[in-house]
């Protein structure tokens, strides 16, 4: 599995990054990196450069997924988190910003 070193020097909000832990095993099989989201996520500010190539030289979706999450999982402030939930309604994935305000739920 190719895994990245997020980057991010910020203080970051435990809360966001806990919701995305809590809910990664489903995110990973819903979420899709590709087609716009990680170039948006990068940005917004969410992602930095690095992360960015890390989670595009992801040999696989799988491989893009699991950087992606373990990069939101490690560093997410509140404006991060917002502009997350911006980002994958802008490409196309609501279904998964509304899986993620849910919590999980439906």
């Amino acid at each position: 599995m190719h895994m990245c070193l997020c980057v991010f020097m910020i203080e970051v909000d435990s809360e966001y990054c806990l919701k995305i832990i809590r809910l990664k095993e489903r995110l990973s099989d819903i979420i899709q990196p590709d087609f716009g989201l990680v170039h948006r996520l990068l940005s917004c500010g969410v992602i930095s450069e690095r992360d960015h190539e890390c989670i595009r030289s992801g040999s696989s979706v799988y491989d893009r997924v699991d950087s992606l999450l373990h990069c939101l999982s490690s560093a997410l402030t509140g404006d991060q988190y917002q502009a997350l939930l911006a980002a994958l309604e802008d490409t196309g994935q609501s279904h998964v910003a509304n899986f993620i305000r849910a919590d999980g739920g439906l």
